[in-house]
């Protein structure tokens, strides 16, 4: 069948016409016979094919505002297939870019993916140093306890030889003092001081005069050896402690013996005071000698 469109048909063309244009070549029947083209004009060919479009009222509206310009036979076609080719290039473009978005996402998730296992090793990797690091700690800090322990223990040990070495060094002064070893008595006498920082030697003198008066049968000659002990000692304080517990023991025993030990102690005290007249050896040796 001929036909024009006669009117002004204006719009734009968008995806939904161009889909109805496709429908169009999908839905439409058409035939052409000639070898020249699908497309003839009956106005111009004699006897020869006609365009025949077999198409309904609704698509033949809807092909029609494919373009502005009236609609002919002769070119009805090509319109058509540059619609449809349009259609398909830009459906092709929209394809194209959802799969190089879903390209692009997958790309993302990867990467996702990728830097959550290695988050998780990282992680992992932390908690095993940090579980070695506690280990360690732990070690050593139990090693340093039992290094502690074994500190205060040979300090305990070392005090408690210590204390039996200063009861060592004061039985062997009164050892050497009893059995008159002067020179072995200062030895370990001075060893004995140094222990005990010259400090509280009350309870060694006390022990001495003691351990000479112990046994009545060597009282005698121990007191003579005690005697000769305190004449070496340098200092005159520990002399006058000496002295004076001893004169507490003399005067207990009146005798001869005594009154002679009295006499010896009396002549060292003022030996010993001849620098000092006013010193408490001179006043010993008043109260002796008196």
């Amino acid at each position: 069948m001929r036909y024009s469109n006669q009117g002004s048909v204006t719009g734009t063309r968008s995806l939904a016409l161009l889909l109805s244009a496709t429908a169009l070549l999908a839905g439409g029947a058409w035939s052409a016979e000639t070898e020249s083209g699908p497309f003839g004009d009956a106005s111009t060919a004699d006897g020869g094919p006609e365009c025949t479009v077999q198409v309904g009222s609704g698509l033949l509206k809807q092909l029609g505002t494919l373009t502005d310009a009236p609609l002919e036979c002769s070119n009805a076609w090509t319109k058509l297939l540059l619609g449809f080719h349009y259609t398909r290039k830009n459906l092709t473009e929209c394809v194209e870019r959802e799969e190089r978005t879903r390209a692009d996402q997958s790309s993302n998730n990867f990467c996702e993916l990728l830097l959550d296992d290695l988050r998780r090793q990282m992680r992992q990797e932390r908690q095993r140093l940090t579980g070695e690091s506690d280990q360690r700690i732990q070690a050593v800090q139990l090693e340093l306890n039992e290094e502690k322990s074994r500190s205060v223990q040979l300090q305990d040990n070392v005090g408690a030889v210590q204390q039996e070495l200063t009861k060592l060094y004061r039985e062997l002064v009164l050892t050497n003092v009893a059995i008159g070893d002067t020179k072995q008595a200062h030895e370990y006498y001075q060893r004995y001081l140094k222990r005990q920082k010259q400090t509280d030697l009350a309870p060694l003198y006390e022990a001495l005069i003691r351990f000479v008066y112990r046994k009545a049968s060597h009282q005698q000659a121990r007191v003579d050896s005690l005697l000769d002990f305190v004449r070496h000692l340098g200092d005159a304080d520990q002399k006058l402690a000496i002295y004076r517990l001893l004169k507490v023991e003399l005067d207990k025993r009146p005798g001869t013996e005594s009154a002679s030990h009295s006499v010896v102690m009396a002549f060292d005290a003022v030996d010993a005071a001849a620098a000092g007249p006013n010193s408490p050896l001179q006043k010993l040796y008043l109260d002796t000698s008196g």
